[in-house]
């Protein structure tokens, strides 16, 4: 081809100026290179580089080529430029003006500009179709990746059974070569019952029911391996298709009779035996247990235990600690603890629990072993020994504590009734107080042979009153109340009454009312109130004051501790409030507390169920 003197690219005639207008804007770049610079192009050539025209007139097109399609260029440009080739179509790689990296489809053929050889050609901006062929590899590679690291066989095939996709591991499991398996329908490796199961199972998939099916595997050198085929339905070049990947249970089929003759060889040992086992796989399936294990889970789960079911949902959400446990065994840790259950009679039963791992001749772990040992009566009787323990404990504090009251008082009478200079009259009312506190360390004495009494099962619990106990207390520390300016006042008549240890329950009251008058604020007077409410069989009892308080955000920890104290500028050696709380406790209550300081203090006692 010639460009002459007045030819569209070069003249400016009338006739001719349609076909400037068509190149100059044409939606496809348009060049001429001489000498291997750019000799024209046109404004949509000059934007795919990102220039104005202007700008790349005169440079040489390898600067607009990255290095290493540089050579490629030069070959091609040669090539056409001394007659080797007319034309050449190839794709390279160019850089834009900022830098940016494009793709280029270039048409090139060989022309006479200026009346010597030249290339004129076209050529297209094709960077997205390339990024997305690129894209499409990349998937298209990592799909592959993905099917060939699979540990089993995958394959995709149509309702006309032909194969149309495979992964290398099935080549390998079917020994058969990718030519053969083209030939091959999915039956075509199975045999006898196993075919007509994998029949069944497409069929059923192709009618939108996905079927897991296992089936032994026969390849072309006759090796049988047991698989799980898990299939799903897709659409595949707008064709219905069943995706299919297999998994090798070869292990878990050979775990399986190893568990089954441990089973046979285990079964009379366990029936035997007055401690349940559960033997199950490692997928906690269970293959065996006895009877006593039976009865237990039934006993106390309402469970019917049954062989290959998982056991996992016969737990309730509450033993998160047991199926991390199981979880620890099939790793290799061994479990043994205890386990309380509370029937639905209320009843609490123990069990000691213990959980090992189960191995085979390999050392690999198969399952694991469960055994439950009813130890309810080994518990209540620890239960029934710290309780005996902690009453007697509790003896010691009320001895200690509730016998200084009314001792202190005679040692104080005592001291003044010999004294010098005391009348007849003033003699008299000491002797008479003297009786009082007499009667009262009697009354104590006789509250704590009465615990003697019951810890002995002599005594038990009996009808105490509220406002009697209240009086009680009054009168035994009464002066105390007078000099502190104290005053009770009660109101009992929601319930007055409650079947309980007497010396307990007065022990409470007397510590709640004496802590109210030693921690009241100076010159104030000190009002207790004592009320109580019922609420069906529930007891509650209210004990509020106007005291100094206690600050429960910094102490609120403390407050039942032992031998706390909070108020250090009054005496005392903190044992009250651990003496009430060990009490309510002990006589099947609970306490709580409210207060702030220098507003007062509030105790509720509950007692449940009260009969």
């Amino acid at each position: 081809m010639e460009i002459e003197k007045g030819s569209p690219l070069d003249s400016n005639h009338d006739s001719d100026l349609y076909y400037r207008i068509l190149v100059e804007n044409s939606m496809v770049g348009v060049y001429i290179i001489q000498d291997d610079k750019i000799q024209y192009v046109n404004p949509r050539g000059a934007e795919i580089f990102g220039y104005e025209p202007g700008e790349v007139i005169g440079l040489l097109v390898e600067d607009f080529i990255i290095d290493e399609e540089k050579e490629r260029t030069r070959i091609n440009i040669r090539t056409r430029i001394q007659g080797e080739k007319e034309s050449i179509h190839y794709e390279t790689i160019g850089r834009k003006k900022t830098g940016e990296l494009i793709y280029i489809d270039v048409y090139g053929s060989t022309i006479i500009y200026k009346e010597r050889p030249a290339i004129i050609g076209s050529m297209i901006d094709v960077t997205e179709r390339e990024i997305a062929k690129q894209q499409l590899l990349k998937e298209k590679n990592l799909l592959e990746s993905i099917t060939n690291s699979l540990p089993g066989p995958f394959s995709l095939f149509g309702q006309d059974g032909k194969f149309r996709r495979w992964n290398r591991r099935f080549e390998i499991i079917s020994g058969f070569s990718p030519e053969e398996i083209l030939e091959m329908t999915p039956s075509d490796l199975f045999e006898g019952a196993d075919k007509e199961k994998i029949q069944k199972a497409i069929e059923q998939t192709f009618n939108e029911r996905p079927t897991v099916v296992e089936a032994t595997v026969i390849s072309k050198q006759k090796r049988r391996t047991p698989y799980v085929f898990s299939p799903s339905l897709i659409e595949y070049d707008g064709i219905l298709c069943i995706i299919s990947q297999g998994f090798d249970i070869s292990t878990r089929k050979k775990n399986e009779e190893k568990l089954i003759r441990s089973e046979a060889n285990l079964h009379m040992i366990f029936n035997a035996s007055d401690t349940g086992f559960i033997l199950l796989d490692n997928k906690f399936h269970i293959v065996s247990f006895n009877q006593e294990a039976a009865d237990m889970i039934d006993r106390e789960f309402g469970v019917n235990l049954k062989r290959k079911a998982n056991i996992i949902p016969f737990l309730s959400d509450d033993q998160t600690e047991l199926k991390t446990f199981m979880n620890e065994v099939i790793k290799g840790e061994q479990f043994n603890y205890e386990r309380s259950f509370i029937r639905t009679d209320g009843t609490t039963h123990w069990y000691s629990i213990k959980m090992f791992p189960v191995r085979n001749t390999q050392k690999e772990i198969f399952g694991l072993m469960i055994s439950l040992s009813d130890i309810t009566e080994t518990k209540n009787n620890e239960i029934i020994q710290q309780q005996r323990n902690k009453n007697l404990e509790q003896f010691s504090y009320i001895v200690a504590h509730n016998l200084r009251g009314p001792i202190a008082r005679i040692l104080g009478i005592s001291e003044v009734l010999n004294g010098p200079s005391i009348s007849h009259e003033e003699h008299t009312e000491l002797e008479h107080f003297l009786f009082d506190a007499v009667n009262q360390l009697d009354e104590t004495i006789k509250d704590l042979s009465h615990i003697l009494e019951i810890k002995k099962g002599i005594r038990d619990k009996e009808v105490v009153n509220f406002s009697q106990l209240v009086e009680e207390i009054k009168m035994s520390i009464q002066d105390v109340f007078e000099k502190e300016n104290v005053r009770i006042t009660t109101d009992f008549s929601a319930v007055d009454e409650m079947n309980t240890t007497h010396s307990y329950l007065k022990s409470v009251f007397y510590n709640l009312i004496s802590n109210s008058v030693k921690y009241k604020q100076p010159g104030k007077e000190q009002v207790i109130e004592i009320r109580s409410e019922k609420n069906n069989d529930d007891i509650k009892l209210f004990f509020k004051d106007k005291g100094l308080g206690i600050d429960l955000k910094t102490k609120g920890d403390e407050v039942f501790g032992l031998y706390n104290r909070f108020h250090q500028h009054i005496e005392g050696k903190g044992l009250g409030l651990f003496m009430v709380k060990t009490q309510v406790e002990l006589l099947g209550g609970s306490i709580q507390i409210k207060s702030e300081p220098n507003v007062g203090t509030e105790f509720i006692i509950e007692f449940k169920e009260i009969v």
